[in-house]
């Protein structure tokens, strides 16, 4: 409303009849009606104008902004109905936005967004000591260029994330170390939070009375405590999970198998002479196949190791081949 020439905010019970009501001009609150006791509202709703004045002549309603955020507002309720109508061009528009699932339901479009295969999902919606912890995540098949990781306190998104997302990942890279090392194969492979990052769609929310935050913004949870709590709950639930499958079965543990393993293995490397009939002649290249790709860096070490203009690398999928060349 700070930023509003007008607003008014009512709240209605379940037969969307008016419980009470709060006007505001200019971002105060002008009200007369005396605030009631505290009560139980089934539905609210904002109505506001932008205060022109403010902007002057640069006054634009970017509507993809509200609908992002009226879409986080409604991942962070579940089960909660929001409702956002705005004129455009003369005309009102009106956009709906429900989930069922919260968090889950997000995870899930992005992972077929992908279209990667996932696997290992995991969703949780717990209350432990006095906050609530809700948390979606699953693997790729195949590392991605940006990872998909938000999280949220009290709804609101913590740009810099915070000591709920470092407990998450921790209980996850101690599951997956855990279980490599009941599995006899620990010592073969090296698990980092980077590694994780490179294939992991996560989501993380936790509804607190009293967050701490670092700095004067809320963009970083700084509680410690909730680690303490998060930690060893996540690794057991991730831990049951894992243990219902043999190493074999878990897919997604071959792919990373090359990007895991500790001290990186052997990969066979050919040089080639292309554009030639013979010997010595046309352009030299070297040609690297792999049973599962490496990391994007990996690759990028070996073709500058090898010194020439281009190093191809191939995978066997199937009955196709995928390729990928690198320069020098």
């Amino acid at each position: 409303m700070a930023l509003s020439s007008y607003g008014k905010i009512s709240f209605n019970n379940k037969l969307g009849e008016v419980i009470f009501e709060e006007d505001f001009c200019n971002g105060e609150l002008i009200s007369t009606e005396n605030r009631r006791k505290p009560c139980k509202v089934s539905s609210l709703n904002l109505v506001f104008e932008l205060d022109k004045s403010f902007f002057k002549d640069n006054l634009a309603l970017n509507i993809d902004y509200f609908l992002e955020k009226f879409e986080s507002y409604s991942l962070c309720h579940r089960g909660v109905y929001f409702e956002l109508s705005y004129p455009l061009m003369g005309l009102l528009q009106k956009r709906v936005f429900y989930s069922e699932n919260g968090l889950q339901d997000k995870i899930e479009r992005v992972a077929l967004d992908t279209y990667d295969k996932s696997c290992l999902p995991i969703h949780i919606y717990t209350k432990l000591d006095d906050f609530s912890l809700e948390l979606s995540f699953r693997f790729l098949s195949n590392s991605i260029d940006k990872s998909y990781i938000k999280s949220y306190v009290n709804a609101k998104e913590t740009v810099d994330h915070g000591k709920h997302l470092d407990a998450v990942l921790t209980a996850i890279k101690e599951a997956l170390v855990g279980y490599l090392e009941k599995e006899g194969v620990g010592n073969e492979y090296l698990v980092t939070r980077k590694q994780i990052l490179r294939y992991i769609l996560l989501m993380v929310q936790i509804k607190m009375n009293y967050p701490n935050y670092a700095g004067s913004v809320c963009d970083k949870l700084m509680n410690e405590y909730v680690e303490s709590s998060i930690i060893p709950y996540v690794k057991k639930i991730i831990t049951d999970e894992l243990e219902k499958y043999s190493l074999e079965e878990m897919e997604f543990f071959k792919v990373f198998k090359n990007n895991w393993v500790r001290g990186g293995g052997q990969v066979k490397i050919y040089q080639i002479d292309a554009f030639a009939t013979k010997p010595f002649e046309g352009n030299p290249a070297m040609v690297c196949p792999l049973e599962y790709w490496l990391s994007d860096e990996q690759m990028q070490q070996i073709a500058e190791e090898n010194n020439l203009s281009e190093t191809a690398f191939f995978v066997k999928e199937g009955d196709l081949y995928h390729l990928r060349w690198l320069p020098q």
